[in-house]
């Protein structure tokens, strides 16, 4: 800050304020932040309330950990009740609505394993397991259910599902070769593995002379 004095000359004053603390503070808020958020990344699980009347849901809440599963938000779930099943992959959509009836009906209802698309979207694997609520006249007014995402473990079980179908198809290919007497019937079985193999719909074997 200038300061001018009466003859005419200015001079400099600086005021020097300690903020230690307040960096301190300010460092441990950032620190308590990043760690919280990596504590949602790495939630798998979240809980979703539904509240029936008279056998019908009247409303939905999603727990804040739905957004590390499904991308979507607590707040945008309940600003669009249908967004829960637009997620969903529409190859599961009757299987899951299926669940819900039976819920909604009384009926026991087991766990159920279904596709949903992020919001970024990918396509996640989840696992739904719904806990019903009655109440004293056993008349169900909400069920709570579990969501966790089993995307890896689905994931694991189709790479072991195709190394076993690659094996069983090259052991057919080795099979057919040691056993063969006739070269075109051989050529055929090779053919036949190879395409189901490579999963082509169709394909040949040509044989060049090379004289």
């Amino acid at each position: 800050t200038p300061i001018v004095h009466a003859d005419g000359t200015i001079s400099k004053m600086s005021i020097m304020t300690d903020i230690t603390e307040q960096r301190r503070a300010e460092l441990a808020l950032k620190a308590s932040e990043l760690r919280n958020r990596r504590l949602v990344e790495s939630v798998t699980d979240y809980i979703y309330t539904v509240k029936v009347q008279n056998g019908r849901a009247i409303s939905t809440a999603h727990g804040q950990a739905c957004i590390t599963i499904t991308g979507w938000t607590s707040e945008e779930y309940a600003a669009d009740p249908d967004l829960w099943f637009k997620m969903v992959y529409e190859e599961d959509r009757l299987r899951v609505l299926e669940q819900a009836a039976k819920l909604l009906a009384g009926q026991s209802s087991q766990t159920l394993e279904h596709r949903i698309i992020h919001k970024n979207g990918q396509i996640r694997w989840i696992r739904n397991t719904p806990v019903p609520h009655h109440d004293s006249q056993g008349e169900l007014i909400a069920y709570d259910g579990l969501v966790s995402d089993i995307t890896e473990r689905k994931q694991a079980e189709e790479q072991l599902k195709e190394h076993a179908r690659k094996l069983e198809i090259l052991n057919r290919i080795i099979s057919a070769v040691n056993r063969a007497t006739d070269l075109t019937a051989m050529l055929d079985e090779v053919l036949r593995a190879s395409l189901d193999l490579l999963r082509f719909s169709g394909g040949g074997i040509y044989m060049v002379d090379a004289k």
